[in-house]
């Protein structure tokens, strides 16, 4: 196909640039690999050092797996998988992927040198007909200008003849038109030898620029067979990658489905629990004298009379009496003060029908 469709002067010109261009494209392919492989090397070792115990302590996520519930280390487990899944198929994209590059600077270079010989060689032959041609060209100028000089001296002498000029101006015309014409005959063989050349080296030419140019359709099937061979190798590696990366991917998302949050606080409780009822709160006990004075028969275990200045008093603290003359109350009551011992701080009071000795300091008076 080439070589029916890129004949010309501009032919040549066309095909050295396309060699140009196909190889400028193999660089940007090249370079494009070499970055990406180095993006890829640079993620795993990112990835690397997220577990690296040297990097962090104990390495991240590989104390959480003992100290969490038992369905949550089950998704942390599954997180630490699908990381050490990522880190392996990236590695291995990486390797892919330097292979790949491997591979095409191997494939240009081999098509560069390829390609050299064959545009030095076609270059060789043009530069030939060219000058060939140059030759052709310039013996026709001579030829052509030698031509109309001896046209125009037998225009000249056949005038000179119709003006019945001298014999001897006539003669010396002819002798001119004689030198002339001996001169034409011989540029016009400089001219058809010339030509001769040219005709002699076409098939030479003709086939050094079909082997050319059959050598540049060739290798640019073979070029576009090798991008369509990398590209699949590329698009395999970047698939295998996605595909375990979805099955890591999957695994997690089941890990985090399976949670069981009330059968994993249940185990947990089971094993860990440490008693069964809070705490009682620490409780203020006023300190209680135990010195008094006063006799409780004088006063009687019948109510009091109620009067305008009965006074009463309400527990702060819960009492029970330790000796049979103490009175019991419970914090809130309210009873009836009787009586002050004021040397000692203990009062009589009459509560549950009965009166007795209270701390003065468990209660207070109120209106």
């Amino acid at each position: 196909m080439f070589r029916d469709n890129l004949w010309g002067d501009e032919g040549f010109t066309v095909l050295e640039k396309a060699a140009e261009n196909s190889f400028e494209v193999f660089q940007q392919f090249s370079t494009y690999l070499s970055e990406r492989a180095e993006i890829e090397d640079v993620y795993c070792k990112s990835l690397k050092r997220l577990t690296d115990p040297t990097t962090h302590k104990m390495g991240l996520l590989t104390v959480v797996e003992t100290e969490e519930f038992k369905s949550v280390r089950g998704v942390w487990a599954a997180v630490k998988e699908e990381h050490e899944i990522r880190v392996a198929a990236h590695k291995d994209m990486q390797a892919s992927i330097t292979k790949i590059l491997n591979s095409t600077r191997e494939f240009a270079k081999d098509q560069r040198q390829s390609r050299r010989q064959c545009l030095e060689d076609a270059a060789t032959v043009i530069r030939d007909r060219s000058s060939r041609d140059l030759v052709v060209k310039r013996a026709k100028a001579r030829h052509s200008e030698c031509v109309a000089k001896s046209d125009s001296i037998n225009n000249n002498l056949e005038t000179l003849k119709k003006q019945k000029r001298p014999a001897s101006e006539i003669q010396k015309i002819a002798a001119k038109l004689q030198k002339t014409t001996a001169k034409e005959i011989d540029l016009e063989k400089e001219y058809k030898d010339a030509i001769t050349a040219l005709n002699d080296f076409q098939p030479t030419y003709v086939n050094a620029l079909k082997t050319f140019m059959n050598l540049m359709q060739e290798q640019e099937v073979q070029r576009m067979d090798f991008i369509q061979q990398q590209t699949n190798l590329f698009s395999s590696a970047l698939q295998q990658t996605i595909s375990r990366e979805k099955e890591a991917h999957d695994k997690l998302s089941k890990a985090a489905s399976s949670i069981s949050k009330e059968k994993d606080i249940t185990e947990w409780v089971d094993i860990n629990k440490t008693g069964s009822s809070p705490p009682q709160p620490p409780t203020f006990t006023p300190k209680v004298s135990r010195s008094r004075s006063g006799d409780l028969a004088t006063i009687g275990q019948t109510p009091p009379a109620q009067s305008q200045n009965q006074r009463v008093v309400q527990a702060l603290y819960d009492y029970i009496g330790t000796e049979s003359d103490e009175l019991d109350f419970f914090a809130g009551e309210k009873f009836e003060l009787l009586d002050k011992d004021p040397n000692t701080g203990w009062w009589i009071g009459f509560n549950y029908g009965r009166a007795g000795w209270f701390p003065s300091n468990f209660v207070r008076e109120v209106e």
